[in-house]
C-alpha cells in the first residue's frame, strides 16, 4: 500500500508544482499589461485554476502524507523528514495567504483601489510558496540521490 501512497502523494505535488508554476508565469507576463476589467476576468480565471488544481492537491498532499507515515513509520526515526514536513507546512501556508491576497485583489478591483500594492504582495507569496516546493524536491534528492517514485514507475512499465 506505500508504494500506491508514494504514486499518489508524487502525482499531487507534481500537479501542485507545474500548476503553481504555469499560474505564477501567467501572472508575472500578463497582469500588467491588462487593463482594469480584463484584469478582474484574469485574476478570477487563475482562481478557477487554482481551486481545481491547487487547493485540492495541497488538501490531499498531507493526507496522503500522513498515510505513508503511518504505513512506514520508520520515516519518523529519520531527520530529515521533519524538514520536509516543515518546508511543506510553510509553503502551504504560504499558498493559502497568496489565496487570501487573490481574493483581497478581487474584492478590491469591486471598490475602485489600487491593487498595485496587493499585486505585489501575491507575487512574493507565489514566489515563496514556489521556492519552498523546490526545496523540498532538493532535500528528497540530496538525501535519497534520485526520486524513488520514478523508478516505481518505471518498473511498472
Amino acid at each position: 500500500m506505500y508504494k500506491f501512497y508514494l504514486i499518489v502523494h508524487f502525482l499531487l505535488m507534481m500537479i501542485w508544482i507545474v500548476s503553481a508554476f504555469i499560474l505564477d508565469f501567467r501572472f508575472l507576463m500578463h497582469f500588467r499589461k491588462l487593463g482594469d476589467i480584463s484584469q478582474i476576468g484574469f485574476l478570477k480565471s487563475i482562481q478557477k485554476v487554482s481551486d481545481r488544481t491547487e487547493f485540492p492537491a495541497s488538501f490531499f498532499i498531507i493526507l496522503v502524507g500522513v498515510l505513508m507515515i503511518i504505513d512506514q513509520t520508520h520515516w519518523l526515526k529519520v531527520g530529515i523528514i521533519y524538514w520536509k514536513i516543515v518546508l511543506a507546512l510553510t509553503a502551504i501556508g504560504l499558498y493559502h495567504a497568496s489565496r487570501g491576497v487573490l481574493k483581497k485583489m478581487i474584492l478590491s478591483f469591486d471598490s475602485n483601489e489600487s491593487v498595485q500594492r496587493l499585486a505585489n504582495r501575491y507575487i512574493i507569496f507565489r514566489l515563496s510558496t514556489f521556492v519552498f516546493l523546490i526545496s523540498i524536491f532538493w532535500i528528497i534528492i540530496e538525501y535519497k540521490g534520485g526520486i524513488s517514485t520514478i523508478h516505481i514507475l518505471k518498473s511498472w512499465f
